[in-house]
């Protein structure tokens, strides 16, 4: 018996050629991402993340001003030909800022769903291979996290723990980690029953190599689906509290902050809160959608309705 045993060795030999090309003979993984490149949807998506990782990276290069530089004679200057996206209250250039405003908007929303995927896998599979006690532990936490909406629980934390940048990570990563426990868990709970389990089980494998060679990686499509759905929520939700004035603090360029500053402005200049809008709606809209495809693609029943 091979060291590794999964469903995948289960499948019948096709008979057909080494190089064939059909969804038939090749691994789920690559069938999967066969399907998600021909889906054109998906490819705009990732071409916009694409885009706005490659903007946040490049932001030094990219940004024609200064986006701290205060410009009193320019200030409220529509969107024109020397600055594209207009100028704040206080002559800033709404580009540069939107600009470099992806290099903290984009990292916060990593950082959040960093945290909510690395505990929430963990609980879950300990919850759903366990059972017992553990499991009733772990699923009574998650009941008292669900027992508050996401956004309400983040912004808690942050009462709790105090403004600033790091804990708004804290507390959207925190308010995202019931959906990853409940989703882990009922995976596991489904293909721990599956007899290439018991196989590997009999052969001595212990509950750890058990767990994260056998178990979690046939856990992990629904996971992934979940990681690209939850991003866009993870940074709206980062961005509200940075509205609400618990995150970002000045001279610190964020999405939320440029929203916040712009409020007051709604009547007399539009761009500086439209810009920065716009950017947060593309990039959720973007990994909403990707997430989607993701779901079509790891799922083939699905695909199919």
């Amino acid at each position: 018996m091979t060291d590794h045993v999964g469903p995948d060795s289960a499948m019948p030999d096709s008979g057909g050629r080494a190089d064939d090309a059909s969804p038939q003979s090749q691994g789920p993984w690559a069938s999967a991402l066969r399907q998600l490149l021909s889906d054109r949807i998906a490819l705009a998506c990732i071409g916009v993340l694409s885009l706005f990782a490659l903007v946040a990276a490049a932001a030094p290069y990219l940004a024609p001003y200064d986006p701290f530089l205060a410009q009193p004679g320019k200030s409220l200057l529509p969107p024109g030909p020397e600055h594209l996206f207009g100028t704040d209250l206080i002559g800033r250039d709404v580009l540069s800022r939107v600009v470099y405003g992806a290099r903290l908007s984009l990292v916060i929303g990593f950082v959040s769903v960093g945290i909510s995927a690395a505990v929430g896998v963990v609980l879950g599979l300990v919850a759903g291979y366990y059972g017992r006690l553990a499991d009733a532990v772990i699923m009574r936490f998650v009941d008292m996290l669900m027992a508050f909406p996401g956004i309400l629980l983040a912004l808690t934390i942050v009462a709790m723990l105090g403004p600033g940048l790091t804990n708004v990570m804290i507390a959207v990563g925190i308010g995202g980690i019931a959906n990853y426990v409940r989703l882990v868990r009922g995976s596991v709970l489904s293909i721990k029953q599956q007899p290439y389990i018991e196989a590997v089980r009999s052969v001595g494998a212990g509950d750890l190599r058990i767990m994260f060679r056998h178990v979690l990686p046939n856990a992990l499509p629904p996971v992934l689906v979940l990681v690209s759905m939850s991003y866009g929520w993870a940074l709206l939700s980062a961005a509200g509290l940075s509205f609400l004035g618990l995150g970002a603090e000045p001279p610190t360029v964020e999405w939320g902050s440029m929203l916040n500053d712009a409020r007051a402005l709604l009547r007399v200049a539009p761009w500086a809160a439209v810009f920065p809008g716009l950017a947060i709606m593309c990039v959720v809209l973007a990994s909403n959608l990707l997430g989607e495809s993701l779901r079509d693609s790891l799922d083939p029943q699905q695909r199919s309705r």
